[in-house]
């Protein structure tokens, strides 16, 4: 039983790695099971594993996807992204307008 409960503890040890990378749901969790579970008995490999695991996924704040709501009785697209928090209001040109005239320079 004791032999058991020890083997439980190691490989619980062994993918410490993986499963903090689970936990915090980074998105590259099996990347991390794959360097882990091959690399992990080179102590290196499961350092480098467990600061991957660690590593703040900073593409989650910089998502690029931009929500916009459009208003076509009043001609203005409103964004609704987490970066356009004031929801800016920006004039859009409708296709049976004429384009505005250029005033840079001219």
């Amino acid at each position: 039983m004791t032999e058991f409960v020890l083997g439980v503890l190691y490989i619980g040890l062994y993918l410490l790695p993986f499963i903090i990378g689970y936990v915090r749901k980074q998105p590259n969790k099996w990347a991390i099971l794959v360097l882990n579970f091959f690399l992990g008995w080179t102590i290196i490999g499961w350092i480098i594993a467990l600061v991957w695991a660690f590593k703040h996924d900073d593409t989650r704040e910089r998502d690029p996807t931009i929500i916009v709501q459009v208003d076509s009785s009043q001609n203005k697209v409103v964004n609704l992204s987490q970066e356009g928090q004031g929801q800016e209001e920006v004039k859009a040109q409708r296709k049976d307008e004429p384009p505005e005239p250029n005033t840079l320079g001219r």
